[in-house]
């Protein structure tokens, strides 16, 4: 993933704890699907397009959607 995705380190921090929150919420283990959600979400939050270039075919298969981040 560090190869694939442009991201400090303060990012990749991000990302993990909260690859973390969702795998905890689904009862499991962390997994690419996980890590892939969280990026989406820290990629909305620094305000990036989000490209099937960065992502590839893992955006088809994971095991949840990606979705778009929504505010509360």
């Amino acid at each position: 993933m560090a190869h694939r995705f442009e991201v400090t380190g303060g990012n990749i921090r991000n990302i993990a704890l909260v690859a973390a929150f969702l795998a905890a919420d689904d009862d499991g283990q962390v997994a690419m699907g996980h890590l892939l959600r969280a990026t989406q979400r820290e990629y909305q939050k620094m305000g990036k397009v989000i490209t099937e270039t960065e992502f590839g075919k893992a955006m088809n298969s994971s095991p949840k959607p990606l979705t778009p981040l929504t505010t509360r």
